[in-house]
């Protein structure tokens, strides 16, 4: 199976070589290439309502807001149009119910931001959608108001225009709750003029709950509680809203980092009870940050019981020095342990073991010595356990494992192996036996979205610009049109999906779009 993930990782360089065109295939950041890998282990269904965009989408806690499984969020921070258009696979590939995109701000933070490269860029990825998912309902948010660098309301206006032009012309839905949310390019509905807070998302949900069902109900308070843990930051903003979510005696919260963020691990594993209580979009979240997590996300709504479980990960940022004083980490750890274990000690608590990075050296001198303390306090204490999620990922020379990894980064079929490791101390959680070679097939099917996008451009260009022969348009789009056919179908065949992405790229001969 490791070949084939290799071969088709060789399979995508060979397309970006063949195929020169200005639409990126890959994040140009770490924490984003983790993020869509994570996306990958847990393909839409077609039930499913999907959420779309970039870290006001990621920090919202979908499902739980709308108290419904159907609702699932797919937003990673930092993302910019060509990005989404890219990972279009990770949103559509099982035909879902509807879709919300929302994508554009972080163009704009770009003071030379082109709106119509963007729009581009929009229409294709509504195209592609209609094209391979007639069936899914499509519905373009406006961009909220911000006065976040360089955007501002009157930019984001003209922009939002657009967009209303867009969703006109291509007979989508556009949800336009740009004047009930101006208060985020204030400080009434945010603390950094960009993401909102518990008041902007409780706005937010009541402006998009008509859309997505008769039977849906917004599941903050009607007069939520603004708790921050005095953090008047993004790290707030989400905390505000964690904060007065429900938690029941059967819940399993999944506390931490970054990485504990940025996976579904309730669809992972299968478990509709996981609430995800993460923190991170970007970078290693720090203990004193997720110390400040605690209480509010177990005692900030009035009602909160203690949870069942909580799963627990972070110390990454501490640890990543080859200066890190462990027993200063050990303490600040075992803070948070007691903390959790004051307020909720019915509560049984999971210790994962800190993931490994991608320097060996760190690993030998900091986690082997950090992850065997873990052990033992979970030995010595009768409620809480210890998870091994560190070896899985390593080889045998405490190398993290390059099929996992890219860079100090966990990537999709490395979270499996955390996910694989995690079930069998998590009630009722299981992850699927295919699920690896789903994986693949996501890739692959990455691999031919990406390359239908870019003939489309192809296609687009050339005959704009009045070089495209009658022959090579048809012989082009007949191509192309047969991926989005194959791709419709949810083929399992990775050898039929690659054979397709060959036939387009062959059909453009020579063809090169600047």
């Amino acid at each position: 199976m490791l070949m084939l993930f290799r071969l088709i990782s060789k399979r995508l360089l060979l397309v970006s070589s063949i195929l020169l065109l200005c639409v990126s295939a890959f994040a140009d950041e770490p924490f984003r290439n983790h993020r869509y890998s994570s996306m990958m282990t847990t393909p839409v269904a077609k039930d499913n309502i999907v959420f779309v965009g970039n870290s006001i989408t990621n920090m919202h806690p979908w499902a739980e807001a709308f108290s419904s499984d159907k609702v699932v969020g797919r937003g990673t921070s930092g993302a910019v149009s060509s990005e989404i258009l890219s990972n279009v696979q990770s949103f559509i590939s099982g035909r879902p119910e509807k879709l919300f995109l929302m994508i554009g701000t972080n163009d704009m933070a770009s003071k030379d931001a082109d709106f119509n490269e963007i729009i581009k860029n929009i229409r294709q990825f509504i195209n592609h959608t209609q094209k391979e998912s007639p069936r899914t309902k499509i519905y373009l948010q406006a961009v909220m108001p911000s006065n976040n660098g360089n955007r501002s309301v009157e930019r984001t206006h003209a922009f939002n225009e657009l967009q209303k032009q867009l969703a006109e012309e291509m007979n989508i839905t556009f949800v336009d709750h740009e004047e009930a949310l101006m208060g985020v390019s204030t400080y009434n509905l945010s603390y950094d003029l960009l993401h909102p807070h518990i008041l902007g998302n409780r706005i937010w949900c009541d402006q998009l709950a008509p859309f997505i069902g008769k039977k849906v109900s917004v599941c903050y308070p009607e007069q939520p509680a603004v708790i921050n843990g005095g953090m008047q930051n993004s790290f707030g903003a989400r905390l505000s809203s964690l904060s007065q979510l429900p938690v029941r005696k059967n819940s399993i919260l999944f506390v931490g980092d970054d990485m504990m963020h940025n996976t579904e691990w309730h669809e992972l594993l299968h478990n509709s009870n996981i609430l995800n209580r993460g923190t991170g979009w970007g970078c290693w979240t720090g203990m004193d940050i997720i110390e400040k997590y605690i209480e509010p996300i177990l005692r900030g709504r009035e009602g909160n019981e203690q949870p069942k479980q909580i799963v627990l990960h972070m110390g990454r940022q501490e640890l990543a020095s080859s200066t890190a004083d462990i027993e200063d980490v050990k303490a600040k750890y075992s803070a948070i342990v007691k903390e959790i274990m004051k307020l909720s000690p019915t509560t049984r608590i999971s210790l994962l073991a800190v993931a490994p990075y991608g320097v060996k050296e760190i690993n030998k001198r900091n986690l082997l010595v950090f992850n065997a303390w873990l052990k033992e306090v979970a030995e010595k204490c009768r409620n809480i356990d210890y998870i091994d999620i560190y070896t899985p990922l390593i080889d045998s020379d405490d190398n993290a494992k390059t099929d996992y990894y890219s860079g100090n980064y966990v990537m999709g079929l490395g979270i499996i192996q955390i996910a694989r490791a995690i079930a069998p101390f998590v009630k009722d959680s299981s992850v699927s036996k295919d699920t690896e070679n789903q994986f693949g097939v996501m890739l692959a099917r990455k691999e031919l979205s990406n390359t239908i996008d870019r003939a489309e451009r192809v296609l687009k260009k050339q005959k704009t610009d009045g070089l495209l022969r009658p022959e090579t348009e048809s012989k082009i789009r007949e191509a192309i049109d047969e991926g989005y056919k194959k791709l419709a179908e949810n083929t399992i065949d990775v050898s039929a999906i690659s054979n397709i992405t060959k036939k387009i790229i062959s059909s453009q001969g020579s063809l090169i779009v600047n």
